[in-house]
């Protein structure tokens, strides 16, 4: 398979030389817990996986094969993750600009430093893309590839994230963790689950029920590597309808709230991530034109006035994902062939790209002005 730019694990930020000593397993990764396909298929609701906000988000489980895994749904996920790359990283990148309006995501973002400035959002979501990129392509199950090392780093960082908040900021409630497995279970869906609840309109409506299937079980598997315990992995089910019911259910009652309270930190570091990216990684999006069609997506309002150009971008987009149009195969490798080639060349820019952001930072970096988003009328 073929990695983006020459400088792959330099992107990556791991050493290929470098060790982990071997965790103990920790006591809820086996505990008969209630799990989130038992939650939804008796109880119709999401709350049992609440239940995850006072667990540790990683549950120490070993980096193998689970005994769950289906090669081929495994491998026929990957394989439609990699050829609809371009409108998976749509997705990715939509899902983790709502999700930095939680609370319990934002503050350890903030800690890192990582997302808080146009820079450092910059290196950290190039190298994250680069990350992602490595697990559609690699087997991620096999130590020795850049998909199973990419997913070691991220948990390691993870680890480090969660003791450092808990060294140094209380939890928002009484008994919660840091980095949660709820919390992971909310990472995966801002991931890929609006995906599953709206390929429709996401550039998916070419896939079939089992397709999507395949992609969540494939996403299974990236949270089992990254520590999420079987109970509260979001795509613990072989039922696609179960997974969609817990999905819109996320969607209902996390997503769209956090984002129509309108928090201005979590919108000004949503607004960043998403600056950084699109006017120097992808360049022919406007974080307006973005926001406009996500709006729409989830049913809600934006606020915030359009340009020319943000229209413009907006019905590009619309034109692009609401129609069947990356259903036809030569024009759907070339939209991801233009984001590998953007991908690959914004490592060789980094410099005079490093200095245009510097200057924006010091001048006060992403602005947020009044409410962006509304709650839709009746």
């Amino acid at each position: 398979m073929r990695f983006v730019g020459d400088r792959r694990s330099e992107l990556l930020g791991y050493n290929q030389n470098e060790s982990e000593s071997a965790s103990e397993h920790q006591t809820f990764c086996n505990l008969p817990r209630i799990s989130i396909r038992d939650a939804c298929c008796e109880m119709g609701t999401w709350s049992d996986l609440r239940e995850g906000r006072f667990l540790d988000g990683d549950c120490q489980s070993d980096p193998i094969a689970p005994k769950w895994l289906v090669q081929r749904k495994y491998k026929r996920g990957q394989q439609l993750l990699n050829e609809n790359v371009f409108a998976v990283m749509f997705c990715h990148l939509g899902g983790l600009v709502m999700l930095v309006n939680i609370s319990s995501i934002y503050y350890p973002l903030e800690k890192t430093g990582n997302s808080t400035t146009l820079v450092s959002a910059f290196q950290r979501y190039l190298h994250t893309l680069t990350h992602v990129l490595s697990w559609y392509e690699t087997d991620v199950f096999e130590e020795s590839s850049e998909g199973f090392k990419s997913l070691k780093h991220v948990r390691r960082l993870h680890r480090k994230a969660a003791s450092m908040m808990t060294l140094h900021r209380a939890p928002l409630r009484e008994g919660e963790k840091w980095i949660s497995q709820y919390d992971m279970a909310l990472t995966q869906f801002a991931f890929i689950g609006m995906m599953i609840i709206h390929p429709e309109v996401l550039g998916f409506s070419h896939l079939s029920e089992e397709d999507r299937l395949a992609i969540c079980h494939f996403w299974r598997c990236i949270g089992h590597l990254l520590g999420i315990s079987d109970q509260y992995n979001l795509f613990d089910s072989e039922d696609l309808h179960v997974i969609e019911k817990i999905c819109r259910s996320i969607e209902a009652e996390v997503f769209i709230p956090s984002l129509t309270a309108n928090w201005r930190e979590g919108h000004r570091m949503g607004k960043t991530i998403m600056e950084s990216s699109t006017k120097n990684i992808i360049h022919f999006m406007t974080y307006n034109g973005i926001m406009k069609y996500w709006s729409e997506v989830v049913a809600i309002r934006f606020m915030v006035p359009m340009t020319c150009t943000d229209w413009f971008y907006f019905y590009l987009i619309k034109a692009t994902l609401k129609t069947r149009l990356l259903g036809i195969q030569c024009i759907r490798r070339s939209f991801n062939q233009l984001l590998h080639h953007a991908i690959g060349k914004a490592p060789k820019r980094a410099t005079s790209v490093y200095k245009t952001l510097c200057i924006r930072d010091n001048q006060g970096g992403v602005q947020i002005k009044g409410c962006p988003f509304a709650a839709a009328i009746c």
